[in-house]
């Protein structure tokens, strides 16, 4: 299994990979007799260009940790770099850094989820556990990182900036080499639009890329016969843009449909699942007064995925939830959760909405203690006393350390940022929201982390 996991993201990466990619390289290692262990490493490959150079390197006696970015390289010289980290190594700034075995290196990748709606390339190298600094340790880390140029408030914060840990990371997990690769083809969605039975889809690729090797279907609904649903690759027509990319254009007439679900391949291979929505013609009651005051719900995603205050995050969630199907009602009492949300069936959910990873312990924690004194006040009163919390957060999952805290037993259904895109895609055609609470119960007896299924 762990040669099958190798072998299939580095026959991908050789078919992806182009001259001319970008590399973008983020990693913390600490140094002992004179060897650099890394403790933690992000690696990126994209097609296009970086527009703003942040390389920097900090090295002392100690520790070393930075970033390489660099645009333009070589395909051979990219590919020698990735089977070194696939192999546990890191050749960066003159130095080999590498992963210490535990035995022997260990692997994952997110290749295996059949059910992403983004399909980059992805492998993640497992060494080690990561070595715990004592306090005299951290302190002088700390200090060094404060006089350092570029400067950091210590190791979280230059951690947090490279977007490779957080307070958890040092706590008993593995150290690890995580390495993602953006596609050379991708739907150019401001172009693409659904208008009046009229599908235009432009696709965005790498100039050096091999064109031929695209697919594109498409599943309109609804879905009046079965012929509807088809492969619309040869309907595309190129030309090389002022950016030095292919763009292909392809306009095909859909009849009476609403929505258009594109698959995106390269190979054989998925890159992309999208809905794409015609405004005019949305089936969801609920949808249809927001998106009025809220053209393309643009305000609302902005609340959900890119703004900094938590107050704005909360209200976005809870104009999620409502077009959702669900009943969401703000709190004003602040020692509460942030949402007490109910189905149609008579579930009671209680949300806590948190943009960050540094508190999800103490989220937790109250959520579980609020979900608790609910059931018993409930109970004395004769009322159902089922209560279920949920705990939103905006960031990937693979970046949310749960540190131990079992949530199929605390009754905790974890949303995270790939479930929140998938509702968003969703909410046009309209969800059952019981459903999807009793697919999310459902996966407790398998999983210890309850993420919603919104493909269920």
């Amino acid at each position: 299994m762990i040669d099958e996991i190798k072998n299939v993201f580095m026959e991908e990466a050789s078919q992806w990979v182009c001259e001319g990619y970008g590399l973008d390289v983020r990693f913390y290692s600490i140094k002992e007799d004179g060897e650099y262990a890394i403790q933690a490493c992000s690696i990126g490959l994209n097609p296009l260009p970086l527009s703003v150079d942040n390389s920097f390197f900090i090295e002392t006696e100690t520790f070393a940790i930075g970033q390489l970015q660099k645009n333009d390289m070589h395909k051979e010289e990219l590919a020698s770099f990735i089977e070194s980290c696939v192999d546990g190594t890191l050749p960066i700034y003159d130095k080999n850094m590498s992963l210490i075995p535990d035995s022997s290196l260990r692997y994952y990748s997110e290749m295996t989820h059949s059910d992403r709606w983004f399909h980059n390339l992805h492998l993640k190298v497992y060494g080690q556990n990561v070595t715990i600094p004592k306090q005299h340790q951290l302190r002088n880390i700390e200090n060094e990182l404060r006089s350092s140029s570029p400067a950091f408030d210590g190791l979280y914060d230059a951690l947090n900036w490279l977007g490779i840990g957080d307070r958890s990371f040092l706590g008993s997990r593995s150290s690890e080499l995580n390495i993602w690769i953006n596609p050379p083809v991708d739907i150019f969605f401001e172009e693409c639009s659904l208008i009046d039975d009229e599908l235009t889809v432009v696709l965005s690729a790498h100039s050096s890329f091999d064109i031929k090797t695209v697919q594109l279907s498409i599943c309109p609904a609804p879905r009046k016969d079965i012929n509807s649903s088809k492969q619309i690759a040869k309907e595309f027509k190129w030309s090389l843009s002022d950016e030095n990319l292919n763009l292909g254009v392809a306009k095909i007439s859909l009849k009476g449909s609403d929505s258009v679900l594109l698959m995106l391949l390269i190979n054989g291979n998925t890159v992309r699942r999208q809905w794409l929505l015609d405004e005019g013609k949305a089936r969801n009651n609920r949808q249809i007064p927001v998106q009025y005051f809220d053209k393309d719900l643009k305000m609302v995603k902005r609340a959900v995925f890119d703004q900094t205050d938590s107050n704005k995050f909360e209200e976005g969630i809870a104009l999620l939830l409502f077009m959702l199907g669900f009943t969401p009602a703000v709190q004003i009492e602040t020692d509460s959760p942030d949402l007490i949300v109910y189905t149609p069936g008579g579930k009671l959910v209680l949300v806590e909405c948190t943009m960050r990873i540094a508190d999800f312990s103490t989220k937790v924690g109250k959520l579980v203690d609020r979900r608790v004194g609910l059931e018993k006040a409930l109970r004395e009163q004769s009322h159902h006393s089922l209560v279920y919390g949920a705990l939103v957060c905006r960031l990937p999952k693979d970046q949310i350390a749960t540190l131990g805290i079992d949530l199929r037993e605390n009754k905790i259904i974890l949303i995270t940022k790939e479930d929140l895109e998938q509702a968003f895609l969703l909410i046009r055609n309209g969800v059952d929201p019981d459903k999807l609470i009793d697919d999310a119960i459902g996966n407790m007896e398998d999983d210890k982390t309850i993420p919603i299924d919104f493909d269920k």
